[in-house]
């Protein structure tokens, strides 16, 4: 959507740009990329929401836990 009087997008979270057209990049994530993601062993965030997306063998909110 567009702001109605400077008539800049208002990108959705995970988005930025003159149109939204770039994803967050990595490490970033939220409203205009503005936060920044939180994971350990430097694993990857969702774009929009921040969440990690944890590489296999590793698991919890931040991937902190490794599997047995």
């Amino acid at each position: 959507s567009c702001d109605h009087v400077t008539g800049k997008c208002l990108c959705p979270p995970g988005y930025s740009g003159p149109q939204c057209q770039r994803s967050c990049e990595a490490g970033s994530f939220g409203l205009s990329c503005a936060k920044l993601c939180d994971c350990v062993e430097k694993a990857p965030c969702d774009p929009s929401t921040g969440r990690c997306l944890c590489p296999s063998g590793r698991w919890g909110p931040r991937c902190e836990k490794a599997c047995d």
